[in-house]
């Protein structure tokens, strides 16, 4: 028996070493694949084309160096000659601030930064080092964007700890990940709240009574948000340290709000330009300026900055004395900087030490900070959209795991299509709802579309298993007003037009007809939120050009599917852009996120695209006859 039991394990071991290199050739691939297409991007064109293509500003002119409240370095650009509505950049981008001058071959000419605003005339960033360098007055400057890999390296590093023998925890995890462990779970415990329905109760029982894992699946609109929120209530309240992680930093700083909201001490930690403005007063900086020696911190930088201000006013005199004086006030700005940062740790391990909740991304896991802290449970949201190396980051810091997500809405994004294949787009999230279903309970009752609207949904994905509450099953705009419009373009000659330069698809005829019904129907309904999606970039940017220039249709909201993820609109508009005699629909397989952009209606949801096209795929031919039998159908002759 005993030689047995080894040979099990070593088999499991070894199972678990293939899965692991699996997904670190995947995600390396993914990474090469996005370097490619960003070398593409950047290097192959001019500083001029960049320029005029939005990804880079030249020339920029330093302002200023100062200090925020929080004690971040912020770096203050003029621009020049910048319409703000072509840039790609965005704020939260991690950018390279370089300069042309001439300078000596050992020093660097470029330094990395975090995008922080961009005005009219102006762009702000805080680099990622204090020790700025001198040539930044001596113009020449411009700033491009720049391919962060820190996410990949914290990803790659923690896929490699897997591979070592980690704590009694995680060791657990692994086993119940790679192969198939018996959970255990304490005595059912009953939660009775009113404010709940009966699957988010058994959601929450689930949760406290979990020893190593539970999943909570929640579908659109069924309160996934306010469920969690309650899971962690409670588990506070049983003196528990919770680490909770998302996807996404929208995602984080809603769980941020809503824990706060509940009179929990709650930390998010992150970047501040990644981190919305609202939630300053959740963040570390706003937590340590409460403390008593926080103020000593601000003065110490505070004189560190003005005397290196000072010592840069010698740089460009070479008298014998100036370079001594300058030399031994940069060298007081050094010490004065320790001194800060040394106070500064201090500070920050007692404010996470009294915190309840500790908030960051699956990559903000990694936060050196964090090390010295071990949670009792870890909550990964939208678990269904990260990609598993990433979950790898945070799941040791904690000896209880709790996912929560969808694996029928949004996937993760990867861009690399050898990736995929290898498995990169397959999540953690996915397979263990699959493994353990008797660690999961699906929230049931959604709160957000009227049935009609849902019921597709429900039938396809979630087994009919998902109801309407009372609550919205009248949903609707007016008494006459169909639930759901599809307008039906097939036969119109509407064909599908591809921009050769980002290879998205568009369809201007498409939109022309949207904008018409639209611009009827909106006078009829002035209160009803409005949103248009398209699964096409290149359609969401014509249809953005083209109602700006409408008084009626500018205020609505375009975006793509992912866009559009966790929102909603009492009116959803979908332009499905694909028309073709082939009947190719590319992007519209992903059915999944068909899946999102259908279910983010309240009152009604409108379809534009060609029926001959897409009924070709089985999903969209049982969406076809769904519509047929409860929808309002239109044909674009209808507005010609």
């Amino acid at each position: 028996m005993a030689c047995e039991f080894t040979n099990s394990q070593i088999y499991g071991h070894s199972l678990a070493m293939d899965l692991i290199e699996k997904l670190q050739n995947a995600l390396r691939i993914e990474k090469e694949y996005e370097i490619f297409q960003f070398e593409q991007l950047l290097k192959q064109k001019s500083l001029q084309e960049r320029v005029q293509s939005g990804i880079s500003f030249y020339p920029i002119q330093f302002q200023e160096e100062k200090l925020t409240t929080g004690n971040q370095v912020i770096l203050e650009f003029q621009l020049q000659s910048f319409t703000n509505s072509n840039t790609k950049l965005q704020n939260g981008q991690v950018v390279s601030i370089f300069t042309l001058q001439d300078l000596p071959s050992k020093e660097s000419k470029s330094f990395k930064a975090v995008l922080l605003s961009i005005h009219k005339n102006s762009v702000r960033v805080i680099p990622y080092n204090s020790e700025i360098p001198d040539w930044l007055e001596g113009g020449k400057l411009g700033l491009d964007i720049y391919f962060d890999e820190t996410s990949y390296f914290l990803m790659e590093q923690a896929l490699e700890k897997l591979k070592e023998k980690g704590s009694s925890y995680l060791e657990q995890f692994k086993k119940i990940c790679f192969s198939r462990e018996k959970l255990n779970f304490s005595e059912f415990y009953e939660v009775k709240n009113p404010q709940l329905n009966d699957s988010q109760c058994k959601a929450i029982s689930k949760i406290l009574t979990a020893k190593e894992l539970a999943i909570i699946h929640g579908p659109p609109g069924t309160g996934k948000t306010t469920t969690l929120t309650y899971s962690i209530e409670y588990l506070v309240k049983n003196q528990n340290k919770i680490l909770v992680c998302a996807a996404s930093n929208t995602a984080t700083d809603l769980l941020a709000l809503r824990l706060s909201q509940k009179g929990l001490k709650v930390i998010r930690l992150g970047h501040p330009a990644r981190i919305d403005p609202e939630l300053w007063k959740l963040t570390l900086d706003a937590a340590c300026e409460n403390e008593a020696f926080y103020p000593q911190i601000h003065e110490l930088r505070k004189r560190a900055l003005d005397l290196k201000n000072q010592a840069l006013k010698f740089k460009r005199n070479y008298q014998l004395q100036h370079k001594l004086e300058r030399k031994q006030s940069l060298y007081e700005v050094r010490q004065l900087q320790n001194e800060a940062l040394e106070l500064e740790k201090n500070i920050i391990q007692k404010v996470l030490k009294d915190a309840h909740v500790i908030c960051c991304t699956l990559t903000g896991a990694s936060n050196e900070y964090l090390d010295k802290i071990f949670f009792d449970v870890l909550v990964i949201d939208e678990a269904a959209q990260a990609l598993e190396p990433a979950c790898w980051i945070a799941i040791p810091k904690a000896k209880k795991w709790i996912f929560a997500g969808d694996h029928h809405q949004l996937p993760p994004t990867v861009k690399s299509f050898e990736a995929e294949k290898q498995g990169l787009s397959i999540t953690l999230f996915e397979r263990l709802i699959q493994k353990y279903p008797e660690a999961s309970v699906m929230l049931d009752i959604q709160y957000r579309a009227n049935p009609v609207i849902m019921d597709f949904s429900s039938k396809i994905f979630y087994n009919h298993e998902l109801k309407a509450h009372e609550s919205v099953t009248q949903n609707a705009l007016g008494p006459n007003e169909p639930i759901i419009t599809f307008i039906d373009t097939a036969g119109c000659g509407f064909e599908e037009i591809q921009n050769l330069e980002t290879l998205s698809y568009y369809n201007s005829q498409e939109a022309h007809i949207l904008s018409k019904y639209l611009r009827d129907l909106l006078p009829k309904y002035p209160w009803a939120t409005i949103g248009v999606i398209s699964p096409y970039k290149q359609q969401v940017k014509y249809l953005e050009d083209f109602f700006s220039q409408d008084d009626v249709l500018r205020i609505v909201k375009v975006d793509t599917v992912d866009g559009f993820q966790g929102e909603e609109r009492d009116i959803i508009a979908i332009s499905l852009v694909r028309s073709n005699q082939e009947g190719e629909i590319g992007f519209l397989k992903d059915i999944r996120r068909m899946n999102v952009a259908i279910t983010r209606a309240r009152k009604k949801l409108i379809v534009i695209g060609d029926s001959a096209t897409i009924a070709n795929h089985s999903f969209y031919e049982q969406l076809l006859n769904f519509w047929y039998l409860n929808a309002e159908y239109k044909t674009a002759w209808d507005f010609l």
